[in-house]
């Protein structure tokens, strides 16, 4: 297994390669360019899920929606920073893409009990076994898909053609990082955004599907910001706040992260009490974004409450899902844009319904903050595919 290394790096060499890699993924100026890439992903979602519900006995149920949604955010961050597909959408996913799925649900398991048991249970357990394997197929994977861009940009180059501009390319060609270096980061972006989005756009779901009201009242601000036919944009998101707010609402409610740890650099004091310099402070997001004093009815799904119309404010730092300052999410702009992006077709094209024949789901603690079973849910034509 290759070493975790980035995981934990820290001090000057964390902040040199965060400094080459925040452009790409956290300038509005460049993440912009990664619309045109996620489109069609989109569009195949759309059409992987009509499929799925008219194959369906009762011909609008797509069953386990977090399992399609998890196929979809690894197809749409590789089209962003790749400017490639791997067919995740398609009837069958392709055997390596669904193994480096499975693997990453294989190490998030394993890393809970690792993260518990003390080391000398390592050689007797089957934890660490499956935690080294796993890893071992998600760096192949990215180190695959690496050098056979690669291969690609050479090609470019070697043919006198202009060499595109997308993320990795540009990693590839500015002669920043050194190869390990570019297979450690972008692991690390692929790995962080899969099951931080996909259950981040299944929860969302969820909670539309529960709040009918709500869900009409966004249905109707984007078919205003892009009606008829119209593909809701980029360009449509500042017309569309509550569609924002929801994602902000349900980021508050079920932070993908539910716990946040560093250490003090130095001694400080916070709310009166000393922390010594080398203490370890942990905040856990999932109660701070749950403070009634912050948030009345704080159990409540109520996006309004983001609204600048929203007669009370909240503390800006009340909830925290992206993190904060220089280690804040790497990707949170692409992320936000593909989570807007995608809600706005889903719920342009389809009514959301929850499966009756199913308790509301609850979250549990999964390395990060996961739906407790499949959910199942009915999508109803709101408008012709």
């Amino acid at each position: 297994m290759q070493d975790l290394w980035f995981l934990t790096r820290d001090g000057e060499n964390w902040y040199h390669l965060r400094s080459i890699l925040n452009p790409g993924l956290l300038l509005p100026s460049q993440v912009v360019n990664y619309e045109r890439e996620l489109h069609p992903v989109i569009s195949d979602l759309l059409e992987r899920i009509n499929w799925l519900r008219l194959h369906s006995p009762n011909r609008n149920m797509v069953n386990n929606i977090s399992k399609e949604l998890h196929n979809f955010i690894l197809e749409g961050i590789f089209a962003a920073l790749f400017c490639q597909r791997l067919g995740c959408l398609s009837k069958t996913t392709p055997q390596d893409t669904q193994q480096y799925i499975d693997s990453i649900h294989t190490m998030m398991r394993s890393f809970i009990w690792l993260s518990i048991l003390p080391t000398w249970t390592m050689p007797l357990l089957p934890f660490w076994n499956s935690f080294v394997g796993a890893w071992d197929i998600i760096f192949a994977f990215a180190q695959k898909h690496i050098e056979k861009k690669i291969k690609e940009v050479e090609r470019i180059v070697a043919s006198g053609e202009p060499v595109p501009n997308g993320f990795v390319t540009r990693l590839l060609t500015n002669g920043k990082m050194s190869r390990h270096e570019i297979y450690s980061s972008i692991t690390e972006i692929l790995l962080g955004g899969i099951d931080t989005m996909a259950n981040t756009l299944t929860w969302s779901l969820q909670l539309l599907s529960e709040h009918p009201s709500v869900q009409t009242a966004v249905a109707n601000e984007v078919e205003s910001a892009s009606p008829g036919i119209g593909i809701p944009g980029i360009q449509n998101m500042t017309s569309m706040p509550l569609l924002r707010a929801v994602v902000k609402e349900t980021l508050r409610l079920y932070p993908v992260v539910p716990v946040n740890s560093r250490f003090a650099l130095e001694d400080i004091v916070v709310g009166g009490y000393l922390i010594p310099k080398g203490n370890l402070l942990t905040l856990c997001t999932f109660v701070a974004s749950r403070d009634p004093e912050q948030f009345p009815e704080p159990k409540s799904f109520k996006p309004e409450r983001w609204l600048r119309t929203s007669p009370r404010l909240h503390h800006p730092y009340a909830s925290l899902p992206f993190g904060y300052g220089v280690r804040g999410c790497i990707g949170r702009r692409l992320a936000e844009l593909e989570l807007h992006l995608t809600l706005a077709r889903l719920i342009k094209q389809f009514i959301v319904e929850p499966d009756n024949n199913e308790k509301p789901p609850n979250g549990k603690m999964h390395l990060i903050l996961l739906p407790d079973r499949p959910i199942n849910m009915r999508f109803v034509d709101r408008r012709p595919c």
